[in-house]
């Protein structure tokens, strides 16, 4: 009886099963304005291109509702001097988003001069700040290098006191989603990241 009973559920066991196919789908990703100027300050929204590079010397905001995307291979440097009072900040206060792809990184950075060893902790810029009511910061395949700078009048009172160095990325959108994906965070001067509420991503 129980060799009947093998012989006979056996197969059909083995007719059940097909081989699995999976398909992931493409994000589908519209491109806002394109930004032409290649010096940003204050209100920013829109897209910075592929291939291209811009500068920030003041602090730079996304106002809430509005994104900033930077397409593959786009650079963004900041000209500041490591003071309180020159060390530009991105302020998120609506989306932020680096798409820098595994063949074409993007780099928020400083200067070529500046990039070097010894500058390092010298905290040129601000960082990414994201606030309570931010929207997004989704980065991904991006260095983001020597910041921390000194907190200035435009720094978030809630996480820093004057004077004190900022991360490279900060957020405290109990409600948002702050995602770190294939990228580097280098020559900090304090955390390269400091996440006080959110929903949180990192991954490679």
């Amino acid at each position: 009886t129980y060799i009947f009973f093998l012989i006979v559920i056996t197969p059909s066991l083995f007719s059940c099963h097909k081989e699995e196919t999976v398909n992931i789908s493409k994000p589908n990703i519209s491109a806002g304005q394109a930004i032409t100027s290649d010096t940003l300050s204050g209100s920013i929204k829109g897209t910075l291109l592929s291939g291209k590079t811009y500068y920030f010397k003041k602090d730079i905001t996304i106002n809430a509702g509005d994104t900033l995307l930077m397409q593959s291979g786009s650079r963004l440097i900041a000209l500041g001097d490591g003071s309180a009072s020159a060390s530009p900040q991105i302020t998120v206060n609506g989306t932020f988003i680096s798409l820098g792809t595994k063949d074409n990184h993007n780099f928020i950075t400083v200067p070529d001069a500046d990039r070097k060893l010894e500058n390092i902790g010298k905290g040129f810029w601000g960082g990414i700040q994201g606030g309570p009511e931010s929207g997004d910061i989704i980065i991904k395949w991006t260095h983001l290098e020597f910041a921390g700078g000194p907190a200035g009048s435009g720094a978030d009172p809630a996480v820093y006191k004057a004077g004190d160095p900022r991360y490279t990325i900060a957020y405290t959108n109990m409600n948002g989603n702050c995602i770190l994906e294939d990228s580097w965070i280098f020559g900090s001067t304090d955390d390269g990241m400091r996440i006080l509420s959110g929903k949180i991503s990192i991954m490679r």
